[in-house]
């Protein structure tokens, strides 16, 4: 989980830790690439918005990592702007959903991002 928003890491965290999931937070872009070069995650939920590096330059550097292909990533973001959205896919989101979101949809997402990739 990476988001600048100390609040909405922790909601998704103990949200996600209901259901099983143990989640990893992060805060910054640049903390997410780091973690991502040293461990293996299941999947990203991650804000575009935030300081030092931005959502959208962490993407394209988790992707351009030799397990940051395969990994869903689902962007979740309050900026509703169009050109936000395609600039997040074009980067390597797999989905892109806006705040305010429940947690468990979130992690429908992800369960329909590894779907497909299982079907592909």
């Amino acid at each position: 989980m990476v988001d600048d928003v100390e609040e909405t890491c922790q909601l998704y965290a103990w949200a996600l830790g209901l259901e099983g999931h143990t989640v990893q937070m992060a805060s910054t872009g640049a903390e997410a690439v780091t973690l991502m070069e040293t461990n293996h995650y299941d999947a990203i939920v991650m804000d575009i918005m935030m300081p030092e590096m931005d959502g959208i330059e962490a993407l394209r550097q988790i992707r351009q990592l030799p397990h940051g292909q395969q990994i869903p990533i689902v962007v979740l973001t309050g900026d509703r702007d169009e050109d936000c959205r395609v600039e997040a896919m074009q980067a390597g989101a797999n989905t892109v959903v806006y705040k305010p979101i429940l947690p468990l949809v979130v992690l429908k997402r992800i369960e329909d991002c590894r779907q497909e990739s299982r079907d592909q």
